[in-house]
């Protein structure tokens, strides 16, 4: 009984180990699994965060250099309100202007325009290609629309040196409110290329900055060829600023069909949008490799067990085959010594039993046959 016992429990035990094995492959396998979707969620938090911040940063920075533009054109407009714009104000004005690129870092030109759109006053005077901007958007747009808002215009290539720009412009009145001209401020596009350029935001990131009317001022890798173009179809302006002035998204670009994360943020002031995107692939790479090893590490550990599990199985079956060759071995031992213990109270010719031993051999047979009897249960 002790025997059948034993071999029982060892079955048991043969049978928990590979279950232990299974168990514990599919305990890490789900572990890893929500670890890595844990660790994907924070990363992308941390992303999202990260170009939010750099986002409200640039369009604070934007704002700043727009306002204070806005205040030279405002004390400048002023001026001509008071004094009027005929030629003996021309010197008055250059004074006014003058020295104005110690405070405005990005400036090209500042030029104060006629009813006709002449130039009437420049801090630059090397304009090329013609003085007149008659048929420039920022002199349409106050020419048709009567309003002293400042106007940012679409990016347009400067007549002084040649380089993309943006305008900062308003309306010039008199005290009865008729149009006297425009004053114009031109800021290099280049400048705020310089400060996208120092930002790290990966091989395939983005910095952008649109109009409210969905035309891309500056783009950040610069490409002359995106430059100006309107966005109004894009997933930015016709669903996510129709919901937030600010948020994240995730969109492939038009240009590039790369896929990104982007962060945008509308200036309340001026209306002016402004994006940072990074690339996902590239912004995801470092979770990735830290998925790989983890990965990696969680197999090697699995496998170890595997590999011990499949030894243990081995030494359990070799130990089971020497419990029943044991088994077996004492079991012919014992019958063996039984078929002894009746040679023995057995005449070996006659085979009649001895007289002195035939009390001692009945007993005998009693004791070998229930010994026999247990060996077989």
């Amino acid at each position: 009984m002790c025997d059948i016992g034993a071999r029982e429990g060892m079955k048991r035990e043969g049978y928990a180990i590979p279950i232990f094995v299974i168990v514990t492959f599919f305990t890490i396998s789900m572990i890893l699994i929500i670890q890595i979707f844990i660790s994907r969620r924070q990363t992308l938090n941390e992303i999202n965060t990260s170009i939010t911040n750099l986002t409200h940063t640039l369009d604070t920075y934007t704002e700043g250099v727009i306002r204070q533009t806005e205040i030279l054109i405002n004390n400048i407009s002023d001026t001509i309100e008071v004094y009027g714009m005929d030629v003996s104000q021309q010197e008055n004005l250059k004074k006014i202007i003058s020295g104005q690129e110690k405070f405005i870092g990005s400036l090209n030109n500042i030029v104060i325009y006629d009813t006709r759109g002449e130039k009437f006053v420049a801090l630059y005077d090397n304009i090329q290609g013609g003085s007149n901007v008659a048929d420039r958007v920022f002199f349409i747009h106050h020419q048709n629309i009567d309003s002293k808002e400042v106007f940012i215009g679409p990016p347009i290539i400067s007549r002084t040196n040649g380089a993309w720009v943006l305008s900062v412009s308003r309306r010039i009145e008199n005290a009865k409110g008729v149009f006297l001209g425009v004053i114009v401020i031109t800021l290099r596009v280049k400048n705020f290329l310089e400060l996208y350029g120092k930002i790290d935001i990966g091989h395939s990131g983005v910095i952008a900055l649109t109009s409210d009317s969905g035309v891309l001022l500056i783009r950040y890798p610069y490409s002359e060829k995106y430059i100006g173009q309107v966005l109004l179809n894009s997933p930015l302006f016709t669903t996510y600023l129709k919901q937030h002035d600010s948020g994240t998204a995730r969109t492939t670009s038009r240009f590039d069909k790369v896929e990104r994360i982007y962060s945008f943020q509308r200036n309340l002031h001026y209306g002016l949008v402004t994006t940072v995107a990074v690339g996902l692939d590239e912004a995801m790479s470092s979770w990735r490799h830290q998925t790989e090893w983890l990965a990696f590490i969680v197999l090697m550990l699995t496998g170890g067990i595997v590999c011990s599990g499949y030894w243990l199985i081995l030494d359990f079956r070799k130990k089971a085959k020497i419990s029943r060759d044991l088994s077996k071995a004492k079991d012919s031992l014992i019958l063996a010594n039984a078929q002894l213990m009746v040679m023995a109270t057995e005449d070996a010719l006659t085979g009649l039993a001895n007289r002195d031993w035939e009390t001692l051999g009945n007993m005998q047979r009693i004791v070998t046959g229930k010994q026999i009897g247990r060996a077989h249960v």
